[in-house]
């Protein structure tokens, strides 16, 4: 992805989604999986109408991850990213590192980008990850545990480069779900909690994506 001049003005955002087996469980009169699809295709469509410069990227994950929707531009590639929702299917167990590793190698990958332009400096001394050059968001979808224990050290790493990560917790049942971890997660907001949801509907599950896509950043666990 080639930043252009004015990507000071532009803001990046990812969606980091889970799609293990239990994803296919209901969600209302759809599968979890195909309510979380819904609600990044409905995250992408506000985008194109309101902010198509905005950078977007989509990582689905169980024990492994798939970039599904590389970077690309809300407007321009609306199309293509509509198309790569779709190839989402449910499989395997769940592991939050491979969906935080994809999306971490993405964020450096735009750093590495931005300071090969001159567009920033890389921060720190030799070695360090370079800083994002606009403001950058991420949201993180599970309704599982975690089947290991490196999820932290990455979210401090994807943070440091100053993403701002809401968690999304979906299910039946909250026992169901490692809402401590995804709470340690998530960033702090304005109201000093954590940017944690718990939700149970797919339209509010549309409503969460849309509010983080467009920078309405609150608590609602």
């Amino acid at each position: 992805m080639h930043l252009q001049g004015n990507c000071n003005s532009q803001r990046c955002i990812g969606f980091i989604l889970d799609r293990s087996g239990s994803m296919s469980s209901s969600m209302g009169g759809e599968s979890r999986l195909e309510a979380v699809v819904q609600a990044t295709r409905h995250a992408a469509y506000t985008l194109e109408a309101t902010d198509p410069n905005c950078l977007l990227f989509v990582v689905a994950f169980d024990t492994e991850a798939d970039v599904v929707v590389p970077v690309a531009l809300a407007g321009r590639d609306a199309s293509f990213i509509r198309g790569a929702l779709g190839t989402i299917k449910s499989r395997g167990g769940t592991d939050f590192g491979a969906g935080l590793r994809a999306a971490l190698n993405t964020f450096e990958s735009l750093g590495l980008s931005a300071q090969s332009q001159g567009l920033i400096r890389r921060a720190g001394g030799a070695g360090a990850s370079p800083l994002l050059p606009f403001e950058a968001r991420a949201l993180f979808l599970s309704d599982g545990q975690d089947c290991r224990s490196e999820s932290l050290p990455l979210v401090g790493r994807i943070q440091d480069l100053g993403v701002t990560l809401c968690t999304v917790g979906v299910g039946r049942r909250r026992d169901q779900v490692n809402e401590s971890l995804l709470r340690q997660m998530a960033s702090i907001g304005p109201d000093g909690q954590p940017l944690y949801s718990w939700i149970t509907d797919g339209l509010d599950l549309q409503r969460r994506f849309v509010e983080v896509a467009t920078g309405i950043m609150k608590s609602r666990g």
